[in-house]
């Protein structure tokens, strides 16, 4: 047992120690102050593209713990991190933004080998007033009042520039209070994304699912009807093979984004709760607007993802089920081909028997001939004194016994050696 605690130990690194003490600190708050502004991208691309963003931060190193960097470039304090499948990056005005955000992730990276999954724009309010005056008109805002006095307001919807907006209205808050209910916001909003990203996968496997449902129960109809042929088994096996065939490819196409999509969904939850959002007048909270969308999202992919594991199981069900058939046809049909080996068995020995009887009487026949030649040359030099009718007569019976023993003492012979 003490063996294995130490090998146990052994299979643990350095720098795999060192990145279980740095989690605690791997997502820490952002600062803000009152009345700036904040830009969240959220992005796919390669390491050596965000390489060269961590070199004008003050370091290269982003793949090892504790996985972000933090620097300046100019009077805009960015920080750049990388999750399990994909990087965001946080910019932080001191003033509000005047322009289009639109067009600032690719002025850091300087290239455009990128894919952007979010872009979100946090505005900050000393006012309501203020707040609620930059809210799209026409539009129906969502939001309330957050933990620590914040209120938010956001219609969930993007513009033209594909950025999505939250402006918030501060009061009296600390920049690192600030800082940790912003960036809980903005991991929601992110997370969001991210869960109903899934969504649209499990759509189109719908429908590739009920095409293998449908094939699944016509075989199954066809095994419970009654006897088939081996024939007809074994196409229905190989129909069966190729639906699980499929399933299995279809499940591996996307068992990573349905397992992130409720992993991200459990995220989104987490956040939404530790905003501890309250509702501010008529206006729907965010909370309950966002569950109210991604709930019934999150309960189609966890449908597909069901569905997917009913189905590979009962494939599994009617696979074992037509095996069983087709074994019991092969006993049925090895039972009926011994019954006609062992009728053929008889039937042989049968022949065998009389053919024997009939071997017997031949060899007989040919032994009393060669014996008749010699009791005439014994009478006629008087050797016998015997006619040669009564010799003969005599030879015939000898002979025929004789020549029985014979052939039933080799046929035993070869029993045993057989």
């Amino acid at each position: 047992m003490e063996i294995d605690q130490q090998q146990n130990f052994r299979s643990f690194s350095s720098d795999d120690l060192n990145a279980a003490l740095l989690e605690v600190h791997a997502r820490p708050s952002i600062e803000l102050e009152p009345n700036s502004s904040l830009t969240l991208f959220t992005f796919q691309a390669d390491d050596d593209t965000c390489m060269l963003l961590a070199q004008k931060l003050g370091s290269g190193h982003l793949t090892s713990a504790p996985r972000f960097i933090t620097g300046k470039i100019g009077a805009t304090d960015i920080k750049l991190e990388k999750h399990t499948e994909f990087f965001s990056c946080t910019i932080i005005d001191p003033k509000p933004l005047e322009t289009s955000t639109r067009d600032r992730l690719t002025e850091l990276l300087e290239n455009d080998n990128y894919f952007v999954l979010s872009h979100v724009s946090v505005s900050l309010h000393k006012n309501i007033a203020s707040m609620l005056k930059k809210v799209s008109l026409g539009q129906r805002p969502v939001g309330g009042k957050l933990r620590g006095g914040l209120e938010v307001r956001t219609t969930l919807k993007i513009d033209d520039d594909g950025c999505q907006s939250f402006h918030v209205f501060t009061n009296a808050i600390n920049k690192h209070e600030l800082g940790r209910r912003i960036q809980r916001l903005l991991e929601m909003e992110t997370y969001r994304v991210l869960c109903l990203l899934g969504l649209e996968t499990a759509r189109k496997s719908s429908g590739e699912l009920t095409l293998l449902e449908d094939q699944l129960d016509k075989i199954i109809v066809q095994v419970d009807e009654g006897e088939h042929s081996s024939e007809s088994s074994k196409t229905m096996l190989e129909r069966l093979s190729a639906i699980s065939s499929s399933l299995n490819s279809l499940r591996a196409s996307m068992r990573y984004r349905i397992s992130a999509s409720i992993a991200y969904y459990d995220l989104v939850i987490q956040r939404l709760h530790s905003l501890q959002e309250e509702k501010s007048g008529d206006t729907q909270t965010l909370t309950g607007f966002v569950r109210s969308r991604l709930d019934p999202a999150i309960s189609t992919i966890q449908s597909v993802d069901r569905r997917q594991r009913e189905l590979s199981s009962e494939i599994s069900n009617a696979l074992s089920l037509l095996r069983t058939r087709i074994d019991v046809e092969l006993n049925q049909a090895n039972k009926a081909s011994l019954q006609a080996m062992s009728k053929s068995h008889s039937q042989q020995l049968r022949i065998s028997k009389t053919v024997e009887g009939l071997s017997i009487v031949a060899i007989s026949y040919y032994a009393v001939g060669l014996i008749a030649y010699m009791l005439k040359s014994l009478i006629a030099e008087g050797w016998l004194n015997i006619s040669f009718s009564v010799a003969s007569g005599i030879s015939v019976p000898i002979v025929v016994i004789a020549v029985a023993l014979y052939l039933v003492r080799l046929r035993r012979h070869w029993m045993i050696e057989d």
